[in-house]
């Protein structure tokens, strides 16, 4: 009887384990759909824009001679290859999302394979950062704009082609994986905040003039930098060495913070036609991150 009993609670945290798994594992799948959807978004229209930056760049080149206009055209070209590369390693991501969440295992293979393109596409900023900062201009826009590609190129291509080459050796035990999955994940919200604090200031621009504006402008400076520092307070330890886990419920209230930001910038473009114009070229997909942020936080006995 007491061997049944045993059996019996068993497989209720069994079950029960299966179940804390499965449902974050649902809105993990969720978000990574609408990164699929927000790439397919991108490219549906990107290869016709390539098209009529062609024939306008090679126009000019051939009408005054100034070889910016085809560093423009291939900086653009970049660009596209980056979009394509990127939609790969988002279905990869689908399909990861999708295996964690119908057989709650992590497929460290095609983990490699999403976060590989991922990590290409933002090294493939590298001719718009040489465009924008280099070519001769007085404006301060393209400055400000190709410091933020720059930086979220330094920020993230580094430590996800880091993270890509230690999980190849993730199944020999190599506990670095967790190291550079920390770092990867601190590095890649600063650089959302990075974007998101200077296309405020070079597009929607900071300004206290009105509610609605203050709360933009608020959410531009504040809400992914605290993301970013509440990344830090969490993945610090693990980057240490000191523990190889995460307090998920920490990383829920930084999720949240992600999704935070992108909703407050599509709530407030529904009212704001300056930030309306501008919504398109935001990562409005990362919005999705709230609802795995809210479910992880509310399973606080998650640590």
């Amino acid at each position: 009887m007491a061997n049944e009993r045993l059996l019996v609670m068993l497989r209720e945290i069994g079950v029960e384990v299966k179940r804390t798994v499965q449902r974050p594992a649902s809105y993990i799948f969720l978000a990574s759909l609408v990164f699929l959807g927000y790439q397919v978004y991108l490219l549906q229209n990107s290869f016709s824009a390539l098209y009529s930056i062609a024939l306008t760049a090679t126009s000019r080149w051939q009408a005054t001679g100034s070889v910016w206009n085809l560093m423009w055209l291939t900086s653009e070209s970049s660009g596209e290859v980056g979009l394509l590369l990127r939609f790969a390693g988002a279905c990869f991501f689908a399909a990861t999302a999708w295996v964690l969440f119908r057989k709650q295992q992590l497929s460290v293979s095609i983990v490699r394979k999403a976060v590989l393109p991922e990590a290409a596409y933002f090294l493939l900023y590298l001719p718009f950062v040489v465009y924008l900062l280099v070519r001769p201009s007085s404006s301060a826009t393209g400055f400000e704009a190709g410091l933020s590609y720059a930086l979220q190129m330094v920020l993230v291509s580094p430590s996800l082609f880091m993270l890509y080459r230690k999980l190849r050796k993730f199944e020999q035990g190599n506990k670095e994986v967790f190291k550079w999955f920390a770092i990867a994940v601190c590095s890649y919200i600063f650089a959302l905040w990075v974007k998101g604090f200077l296309f405020a200031l070079y597009a929607v621009g900071i300004d206290f003039s009105t509610p609605t504006l203050t709360i933009g402008s608020v959410n531009s400076v504040a809400t992914l930098l605290l993301a970013g520092f509440g990344s830090l307070a969490i993945c610090l330890p693990v980057i240490r060495g000191k523990r190889e886990y995460f307090s998920w419920r920490w990383v829920g209230a930084v999720l949240f913070c992600v999704g935070a930001y992108f909703v407050v910038f599509d709530l407030v473009s529904m009212v704001n036609d300056v930030y309306l114009n501008w919504v398109g070229l935001t990562e409005w997909w990362a919005a999705s991150f709230i609802v795995p942020g809210v479910a992880l936080v509310a399973r606080g006995k998650l640590t």
